[in-house]
């Protein structure tokens, strides 16, 4: 993703900051395992760190390493990666609930079937276990969960979702997408379909206008009809949208208010004025919605259609609104 993933930004703090967070929420003690040297941003007081004894052993020699730090403190431990955002202290109470006399480990199944061994619970007692595969050159997390007695819960979508690690930029984006419209449901009691997108061309161009619909004054925005596909839905009035930052994180919800279709030339100074963009004046608007589109190859005229999207901001609310 461009950067270890322990230091992606969540919410305004390094990723393994947060998980650290909702581990410690849930229990006690809790101990990230690092890499030897690897160097890790500030966790919240009373996490512990623990190092691997030896490098490139993986998942598996990090299961080692937290067994020990942990000692004779507890019987079993809660593992996961320090890359699954939406983790949740109710998912955690779950799986630990499972982990009765008869087991030695709890993993959640996917849809597939398969074991998910990282959002586990093992008890300490495996670490002979652990420590004989990796004597064996052994390097897969998965095989301590083969070998132990081990209780399966089939994860439903809650579960799957709360275990969930991302990847890629676009997991990143999507989970921070799941996590915001969460709190927009709770805040608001609106729910329903919806899309995730930033306006206009790049990282810059969308972070600009995503903060003109956020702050003010932006309330819509206006698109080539030729840019769309012919099987591609217009914009519709009710429409829900998160609007993305140029990273890729959620600035605001929205809903479209109304929909037409104009020539560019008929756009008037009413509707300039509501885009909101530079002085808010029908010859910016045209001079720069020119530019524009000629970075898409297209070389307006006054006779080429418009789709014009009007817009309410739903949340977060303005403050001077409020």
């Amino acid at each position: 993703m461009g950067e270890p993933k322990t230091a992606v930004d969540w919410r305004g703090v390094p990723l393994v900051t947060h998980v650290a967070r909702v581990l410690s929420q849930a229990t006690a003690p809790v101990v990230v395992v690092a890499a030897a040297r690897q160097d890790l941003p500030p966790l919240p007081a009373g996490v512990e760190i623990a190092y691997d004894a030896a490098p490139g052993r993986g998942p598996l020699e990090g299961l080692a390493a937290g067994i020990r730090a942990l000692g004779d403190r507890a019987d079993a431990a809660f593992v996961c990666g320090a890359d699954m955002p939406l983790l949740t202290a109710g998912a955690i109470a779950q799986l630990a609930g499972a982990l009765t006399a008869k087991w030695q480990a709890v993993v959640v199944t996917d849809a597939e079937g398969r074991d998910q061994p990282l959002g586990a619970v093992y008890r300490l007692s495996l670490l002979g276990l652990v420590e004989g595969l990796l004597d064996s050159g052994e390097r897969r997390l998965g095989l301590v969960a083969e070998r132990a007695e081990t209780r399966r819960i089939a994860g439903d979508r809650t579960l799957i979702t709360a275990l969930r690690s991302v990847n890629t930029p676009e997991e990143l984006t999507a989970a921070r997408v799941e996590a915001f419209w969460a709190e927009f449901v709770a805040a608001t009691g609106i729910d329903g379909p919806h899309t995730a997108w930033g306006f206009g061309a790049g990282p810059a161009m969308a972070t600009e206008l995503g903060l003109l619909v956020r702050d003010g004054p932006k309330r819509a925005t206006a698109g080539l009809r030729s840019k769309y596909e012919p099987d591609e839905p217009l914009p519709e009035p009710g429409d829900l949208s998160v609007i993305l930052d140029g990273d890729g994180a959620p600035l605001c919800v929205i809903r479209t208010t109304g929909v037409e279709i104009r020539s560019f030339g008929e756009v008037d100074e009413e509707f300039a004025w509501t885009e909101g963009e530079g002085d808010r004046s029908l010859a910016h608007w045209r001079a720069a919605h020119i530019e524009f589109f000629a970075s898409q190859g297209v070389d307006v005229t006054d006779a080429d259609e418009l789709v014009l999207e009007r817009f309410e901001l739903l949340w977060p609310i303005r403050r001077d609104s409020a």
